[in-house]
């Protein structure tokens, strides 16, 4: 969704421009670019995010790094625990070009993690 430039600024990749950020600061919401593809030509979408998400925190094919998830997302450790469907997790694609994200608590750093791979998207069509 993002990168990090040479001086660690994150930078817009398959998202469009910066989230905008509740006043609050525990929602985020991302709009991403219409011209984003797969390597078959298929568009991103919100969804892959959110699919690529939920598997991040299901107890049955978390990576080691649902760490970043659950310390952050809301509902993400009771997913993680089994205890909430993955459906439940804080992310929704509110369109096909639109994700938004509830946090348990507002993180500065929030932004910067979104660079990290574990939030990546996937094609759940492969």
């Amino acid at each position: 969704m993002y990168s990090l430039d040479k001086q660690d600024n994150v930078i817009p990749a398959v998202a469009k421009s910066l989230p905008k950020i509740s006043a609050d600061k525990k929602t985020y919401t991302i709009q991403l670019r219409d011209d984003a593809k797969w390597s078959d030509g298929s568009a991103v979408t919100a969804k892959d995010f959110v699919y690529a998400w939920q598997r991040a925190v299901s107890p049955k094919t978390a990576p080691s790094y649902s760490i970043l998830f659950v310390n952050s997302i809301k509902n993400a450790k009771e997913v993680n625990e089994g205890k909430l469907k993955s459906s439940e997790l804080g992310v929704k694609a509110v369109n096909d070009h639109e994700l938004q994200i509830e946090l348990i608590k507002p993180i500065s750093y929030f932004p910067s993690l979104l660079s990290f791979q574990t939030f990546s998207q996937l094609n759940k069509a492969t």
